[in-house]
């Protein structure tokens, strides 16, 4: 089966880079990377919860994923975070996403995200099918995130039904609608 550890003996065996330091520059590894028919690019950093990314990591992170951006459409950097003892395996699929690199910025993520689910959503973006109900659930807060904005426009000269009426005339999903009313009440 792909993704699946084949020798565990060796995935085990530490990597020693003390022989490979060149002034204050040392490697770094990477727990993951995904590549999708050259559009979309996917690096993937774990850690523990709590565990911060340290500085050196980071910067690598930051300078490969910003230039590859550069030149392709979509590259991504995740930080996952899991809280997994060490005799157990750590699956990536379900780590919660705390940070993502896009665009030359870091963002703090809020949500509950696996990480699967997140990279399904960026492949929905590059133009891969994927029926995430992430994606779905991104959609339809993008469409309150709009219906709401709208809504504080008409609220300047109508009174909330009007809006109400307004909004479901402009062919906003009627429970859309009742959550913007409701938020906006």
């Amino acid at each position: 089966m792909r993704g699946k550890i084949r020798n565990r003996k060796r995935a085990k065996q530490l990597r020693d880079f003390s022989g490979l330091r060149f002034g204050k520059i040392t490697p770094t590894d990477i727990d993951a990377f995904l590549e999708f028919s050259d559009k979309l690019f996917v690096w993937i950093e774990s850690k523990r919860v709590g565990a911060s990314l340290p500085y050196g990591q980071k910067l690598a992170l930051e300078r490969v994923c910003d230039a590859v951006q550069e030149v392709r459409e979509l590259a991504v950097v995740l930080v996952v975070e899991h809280d997994v003892s060490v005799e157990k395996d750590i699956d990536l699929a379900k780590a919660r996403v705390r940070l993502v690199r896009r665009d030359k910025a870091w963002t703090r993520v809020k949500e509950e995200v696996s990480c699967k689910e997140y990279i399904d959503v960026l492949r929905h973006e590059t133009g891969f099918r994927t029926n995430s109900p992430v994606r779905v659930s991104i959609e339809k807060r993008e469409k309150i995130d709009g219906a709401k904005r709208r809504a504080t426009e008409l609220l300047q000269t109508m009174n909330n039904e009007r809006v109400r009426q307004a909004l479901i005339a402009e062919k906003y999903p009627i429970p859309v609608v009742a959550k913007v009313m409701q938020d906006i009440s």
